[in-house]
């Protein structure tokens, strides 16, 4: 069974009732039923069934009244519609027409050269043109809503990887506002190759890109990315590229919270390993000690016995701050002013800040701060964060010590930023390994204890650093 063909309802605007019906009589020669002819005999009647888009097809007479063709085009603003205007001419005049075609008209005919062919042929033309722009309309707005919409950062650039355009998602991502992202560049993410090749047109380079990027946001701090660039050439605008841009930072804060968690429970078996290893001998040499005290001895031997005895229980307090402070354990938090808990540190700190001769810069609320606490134990993390900030810098040039914390209605972010000498990327996660060191006579656990620490707190600890320039170190209660 064969579906009944579409009719197409055309309007003809002419304000003289003798050229419609000759247009009509024309048209009704090979319509066989398909159009259906009304004809408005007003400029504003023509405008209004028009702007009602209950129409297919509009013939307009350039002459209608005090009004023209070109004034109906405009009001109707037809280069914004999907319904095809023909503009109807006295006789042929080259500078009306083509304004016309800029207007919007998809063709100009003149009355006196009017047959059925042309007319055929024009509105065979003019449907499939509409129907062609409407899908092209129908697909832009697809990708336009795509565009818009994703959570994803997408932008197009031009030949000399300028952007362009970008949606939304590069202010919620980044903070940067569409239009401080238009002013970026992205050719340093680019390798000088590739980069090359694609300046050269060098048909032996591969169209498409992809690679991890870190970038810093509108606040400073690092955001990683999968970018990837599509290299796309248009015979119009020449060569472009479409990127999108994947955030990944909550992944990979999720993949060094992960492997921190690895080595605290590393540095928690090993913990229980020495406190068992040493615990054994240790008693073995506090049982000795009970045995030779009961009986009489000369003075020089109760002397070395007094400080075996003193030794053997200091190793004893040892041995518990390092199960206490490695061992994962529940703890008890009261609410705290962290404002204060910084100014006590920094207070503590203020001799071996001088001593170093380092300045520093405080960037801290005025109003209370308070969150959930240990006191000792976390004023006890933090302090070894400082102090390691400090010892980093003992033989630098810049000595700065930074020390920010930021509240309003997010969980409060303390950021500690020094000036030191840096850690290299491969060594940067192994600074809270148990007993990685790099100062002489340390023996590798502070940062160990401060992670575990600040992990009982509910927070998270993130560093990032760079050789020669300092180290930053952002705890997220």
């Amino acid at each position: 069974m064969t579906s009944k063909p579409k009719q197409y309802k055309i309007v003809i605007v002419d304000d003289d009732e003798e050229d419609f019906f000759i247009t009509s009589a024309y048209i009704s020669l090979f319509s066989a039923g398909r159009f259906d002819l009304v004809w408005s005999s007003t400029f504003a009647e023509g405008v209004e069934k028009f702007k009602s888009g209950e129409y297919d097809l509009f013939f307009v007479d350039y002459l209608l009244g005090q009004y023209s063709g070109v004034d109906f085009l405009k009001a109707v603003n037809a280069n914004q519609s999907d319904i095809p205007v023909i503009l109807l001419t006295g006789k042929g005049n080259k500078q009306v027409d083509m304004q016309a075609m800029e207007l919007g008209a998809v063709d100009y005919l003149s009355k006196g050269e009017l047959n059925e062919e042309k007319l055929e042929r024009t509105i065979r033309y003019a449907i499939e043109r509409a129907a062609t722009l409407r899908a092209l309309r129908e697909s832009e707005r697809k990708f336009r809503s795509v565009f818009e919409t994703s959570k994803d950062i997408i932008f197009i650039t031009d030949a000399d990887l300028n952007i362009k355009e970008v949606n939304d998602a590069v202010t919620q991502l980044s903070g940067f506002t569409k239009d401080e992202a238009r002013t970026s560049n992205l050719s340093r993410y680019i390798p000088a190759l590739l980069l090359e090749q694609w300046k050269m047109n060098d048909p032996a380079a591969p169209d498409f890109y992809e690679a991890d990027i870190t970038f810093k946001d509108k606040a400073g701090a690092d955001r990683a990315f999968i970018l990837t660039i599509i290299r796309q050439t248009d015979q119009v605008q020449g060569i472009s590229y479409l990127g999108v841009a994947h955030d990944i930072t909550d992944l990979r804060n999720i993949e060094k919270a992960r492997l921190m968690s690895e080595k605290l429970g590393a540095s928690a078996r090993l913990a229980k390993t020495i406190a068992h290893e040493i615990r054994n001998p240790l008693n073995n040499i506090q049982l000795s000690i009970e045995q030779l005290t009961a009986t009489p001895v000369d003075e020089d031997a109760q002397l070395y016995l007094g400080i075996i005895d003193r030794n053997a229980q200091r190793i004893n307090v040892l041995i518990k701050d390092l199960l206490e402070n490695a061992v994962p354990v529940e703890q008890t938090l009261v609410a705290g002013d962290l404002v204060e808990l910084l100014l006590e540190i920094l207070d503590e700190s203020d001799d071996k800040l001088k001593l170093n001769q380092i300045n520093l810069k405080l960037k801290l609320p005025a109003e209370r701060v308070v969150i959930p606490m240990e006191r000792s134990k976390l004023k006890l993390a933090l302090l070894n964060i400082f102090n390691n900030a400090i010892e980093a810098m003992s033989e630098t040039g810049k000595k700065i010590l930074t020390v920010g914390l930021k509240a309003g209605k997010s969980a409060p972010v303390l950021e500690i930023v020094d000036t030191g000498c840096g850690i290299s990327e491969e060594n940067i996660l192994q600074i809270f390994e148990p007993h990685y060191t790099r100062k002489k006579n340390g023996i590798g656990l502070g940062l160990t204890f401060a992670l575990n620490i600040i992990h009982s707190h509910k927070a998270q600890m993130n560093v990032s650093s760079k050789i020669g320039e300092g180290t930053t170190f952002l705890i997220r209660f």
